[in-house]
């Protein structure tokens, strides 16, 4: 799931005034309650992935599960944001040394297997010395050109690499 940068504020909102209404929420937003509760409905499943909870009480007013989950929630969410799909998938599959199949991924990223598999279609077209798809083991990405990754370069990739870790997107090493 692809969230827009409404919901990501509604959150951030909700954060630093956990006892809004939503009625104060569509205020500040600037849409109707039915949007609120429409937003916060659809990002429920993906909230709870990171342990956060959002209810809405009698008289419309909320009640927040989790609350010292929701900067690692928004973190996640920023880079989400952030990057866009193909770019999500060429870090997930650098990022990991075995195969990942289609609907782990969609898992992953919250989108449909439908979608990335039309991404992974392109991409295999667009980089296919780099990507290797094997029916029923997955994607893997099979090199990186080293003579292309600057010294300077390592900084960014070890700061995706620790995006990619925030996100679950890979194992991290504790």
């Amino acid at each position: 799931m692809k969230l827009i940068m409404r919901q990501i504020n509604l959150i951030r909102y909700i954060q630093k005034n956990p006892q809004s209404s939503i009625k104060q929420l569509s205020e500040i937003m600037s849409v109707s309650t039915q949007t609120i509760k429409s937003d916060l409905q659809s990002m429920s499943n993906l909230m709870k992935d990171y342990d956060v909870e959002i209810e809405i009480l009698p008289g419309n007013l909320i009640r927040i599960w989790g609350q010292e989950n929701i900067n690692y929630m928004l973190k996640a969410f920023q880079t989400m944001q952030e990057f866009s799909l193909e770019k999500q998938m060429m870090l997930l599959l650098v990022f990991r040394d075995d195969f990942i199949i289609l609907q782990d991924i969609a898992d992953m990223l919250y989108v449909s297997k439908s979608l990335v598999e039309k991404v992974m279609s392109m991409l295999l077209k667009k980089y296919p010395e780099e990507l290797d798809s094997v029916r029923r083991h997955g994607s893997q990405y099979l090199r990186i050109n080293l003579k292309k990754i600057l010294p300077c370069s390592q900084v960014f990739i070890n700061d995706l690499h620790e995006q990619m870790c925030v996100m679950n997107y890979v194992k991290c090493k504790t």
